[in-house]
């Protein structure tokens, strides 16, 4: 009687042939749902596949229709990482809890929280970030420049910038090296309006960082705040897109060592009267936070590029 392999004229969704060869002894290696082994000496070469997709049951009896059976993943905006765990404040089952089971939970939740410190400089730290959430709140940053800034605030306060400092000052100081990194327009005078420590006790924490930690700040580009100029004079989008295009064709000459923001209200005022917009001098300069001297010092250097002199 003739016999053949198994499998070898049908089909089975559980196994499936492969041209690799055993290492070993130079056999046949299958491959299942499982593992990938050698049919001949039983060399297992690769086991144990993980399934990757979630988990797509739930517990009625819960109240939620929500599968996931993970908490929050890691973030940097928490002294933890947002790692650990909570008791929580929701009563399961019928019934009210006795007076009691409610001050032990009150215990135990106090020593849980406590827990989560291994020393007092986590506390502190813990409070600096509040304060960097707050400020990004406050500037309204994205999700994305939160957690930078969040980051920036935590190797800070490790590297020892915080000890004798003031955390408003450390946090503060974390979200406008953050906005400057990422060109925003926001200046100090902007970050210290919605922070409770002062201009000098700003500066003096950042130039330590830059001493002392080798914090580096890249040049501000007057580009970055056209946008922010041109709405707060509401200028057309067509003065808006001029304005941008004669920003970028600048040397860096014209503007290196000059207020960007200046530079910035001069181009836009360039090309406000190149499209024959009434936009006046006295309001660029009032929204760049500029004296109106200052912005014509730029427009002329910027009108003298434009005619090529």
């Amino acid at each position: 009687m003739a016999t053949t392999q198994p499998y070898e004229r049908h089909f089975d969704e559980d196994v499936a042939q492969t041209t690799n060869i055993c290492p070993e002894c130079e056999g046949r290696v299958t491959t299942n749902t499982h593992e990938t082994a050698c049919d001949d000496c039983g060399l297992v070469l690769s086991e144990g596949r993980v399934d990757p997709g979630p988990e797509r049951r739930w517990f009625e009896e819960d109240g939620s229709e929500n599968p996931s059976r993970t908490g929050a993943p890691w973030t940097p905006t928490r002294h933890d990482g947002g790692l650990s765990t909570e008791i929580g404040w929701k009563q399961n089952g019928s019934g009210e809890t006795s007076g009691q089971r409610r001050r032990q939970l009150a215990r135990l939740r106090r020593l849980h929280r406590r827990s989560q410190f291994d020393a007092k400089k986590d506390w502190y730290r813990m409070d600096g970030l509040y304060e960097v959430r707050r400020l990004t709140g406050a500037l309204e940053l994205g999700a994305g420049l939160r957690d930078q800034a969040c980051a920036l605030f935590t190797s800070l306060h490790r590297s020892g910038l915080a000890t004798g400092r003031s955390l408003a000052a450390v946090a503060a100081v974390a979200v406008y090296v953050t906005c400057r990194v990422n060109e925003l327009p926001w200046t100090q005078a902007d970050v210290l309006a919605v922070t409770d420590c002062d201009r000098s006790l700003f500066r003096a924490t950042l130039q330590a960082a830059r001493q002392e930690q080798g914090l580096e700040l890249p040049p501000r580009s007057p580009a970055a705040f056209v946008p922010r100029l041109a709405s707060a004079v509401e200028a057309p989008d067509g003065v808006r897109a001029r304005a941008t295009q004669i920003v970028v064709s600048l040397p860096v000459e014209v503007y290196n060592g000059a207020n960007p923001s200046g530079v910035a209200a001069a181009c836009i005022y360039a090309a406000a009267r190149e499209q024959a917009v009434s936009i006046t001098q006295a309001e660029l300069a009032r929204a760049a936070e500029v004296t109106a001297v200052t912005l014509r010092s730029r427009l002329t250097e910027i009108e003298d590029v434009l005619d090529g002199r």
